[in-house]
């Protein structure tokens, strides 16, 4: 239960500064004796209490205005409370700012969360200028960029911080959010240090970055609904390029999901920005039904270059039913073909096609995860003890539920 505080009692605890000598004044209070430590630790918990306000300067603000030796803790020794920049408008963009100023060397996080309508101002709107030219300014200290938004207001957003040096850069993500964003817009150019940069997601956007080389250090890749230009080593920016051969940039990458987001035709051969032997956690979703060669093909390159022995996490979610088939056709009956996966979600999947070599194509699984779908086909083979021995855990819906009881074998005498 989050703790709750009376700002009027902590103010009257606080002394009094009318009087004229030391003689008349009251002693120190318990709480103005409190070291700056021990406030710091009761800042948080407040600041944390009041997470749920808009403005992100409530409660920094709010405690800045109780005394001068908190106002002192709370913008000297705590920069920590003022490493968090939520926009949602452009009003007081001084106020905003001023955030950023007082983070001082620290690495901010930035959230633009402004998916109103936003119609473009004619002229530009000079707070809108004001606060996205101060984010650009600091761009070298922004540890996290985050903007949920309507395609227009990304596309104003960009004019400011386009090939700014996010050198400290660790987490970008793009989100373009409306009433029904069916198509993806690319934004950019990014300028990111590889040695930092290691999550990118993008949602119903695509995104450009000066060179193949800033994708170095990525860890983490999320295309929901987005390109698959940063799937395929072809489609990425490089400036070495034809120099240099295509290889794959994103040599980190261990976690993918990929989501909507389909495999680009170029006339030239495949060439993925990855290496699948890598990769640990792997989420596909919404893969569509081969109804045409062409589909089938890229169903087919889909499952095999994201493919590997090592896979750790396996997620199948809304895989229609011709591309499920495609999938178990590429099982092997003698040699398991995920022998290191232990974590499986099947979400909104046919599972009709189930049969004990799928089964076994799993042999480490401890974990099952099944979402809106039937799970007899599953819990029906179950019984078999040579089956999945080593699942410990069984989720439907988000619900645990007992594995059946393993059948008995007798033999006769």
């Amino acid at each position: 239960m989050p703790a709750t505080f009376d700002l009027q009692a902590i103010m009257q605890a606080v002394p009094s500064a009318s009087s004229k000598t030391p003689a008349d004044m009251d002693p120190p209070s318990f709480i103005r004796m409190l070291p700056s430590e021990v406030l710091s630790e009761i800042f948080d918990i407040f600041s944390s209490d009041l997470a749920v306000l808009e403005d992100p300067l409530a409660a920094p603000m709010m405690l800045s205005h109780v005394s001068h030796f908190w106002r002192e803790v709370v913008i000297d020794s705590l920069p920590t409370h003022w490493c968090t920049l939520n926009i949602r408008h452009v009003r007081h963009p001084e106020v905003l700012l001023d955030i950023l100023g007082r983070s001082k060397n620290r690495t901010p996080d930035v959230n633009v969360y402004m998916p109103q309508t936003d119609p473009e101002p004619y002229p530009e709107d000079p707070n809108f200028i004001a606060v996205f030219s101060g984010i650009a300014a600091h761009a070298s200290r922004v540890r996290r960029l985050s903007i949920v938004a309507r395609n227009p207001t990304i596309h104003r957003i960009m004019r400011y911080i386009d090939r700014a040096p996010f050198s400290a850069l660790e987490n970008l993500e793009l989100v373009q959010d409306g009433p029904d964003p069916t198509r993806f817009h690319f934004y950019g150019c990014f300028v990111v240090n590889p040695e930092v940069f290691s999550a990118l997601r993008l949602v119903h956007t695509a995104a450009h970055f000066e060179d193949a080389s800033n994708l170095g250090g990525v860890r983490t890749l999320d295309l929901d609904h987005s390109s698959g230009a940063l799937l395929d080593q072809r489609a990425i920016r490089s400036i070495g390029y034809p120099n240099t051969p295509l290889t794959p940039c994103m040599t980190k990458l261990t976690q993918l999901t990929i989501i909507a987001t389909r495999l680009l035709k170029l006339p030239t051969p495949f060439v993925p920005s990855f290496t699948s032997s890598d990769l640990r956690s792997l989420k596909l979703a919404d893969v569509p039904a081969t109804s045409t060669p062409d589909v089938r093909d890229e169903v087919i390159k889909l499952f095999s270059y994201t493919y590997t022995p090592d896979l750790q996490e396996l997620s199948l979610e809304r895989v229609h039913v011709s591309a499920f088939l495609l999938f178990m056709q590429m099982l092997d009956p003698k040699n398991p073909r995920f022998p290191a996966v232990t974590s499986l979600t099947l979400a909104e999947v046919h599972l009709d096609y189930i049969n004990t070599m799928f089964m076994r194509a799993f042999p480490a699984l401890k974990a099952l995860s099944l979402i809106k779908i039937d799970p007899t086909p599953i819990t029906r083979l179950l019984p078999d003890p040579l089956l999945w021995p080593v699942l410990s855990r069984i989720t439907v819906d988000g619900c645990d539920v007992s594995r059946p009881s393993p059948i008995l074998m007798i033999t006769a005498p």
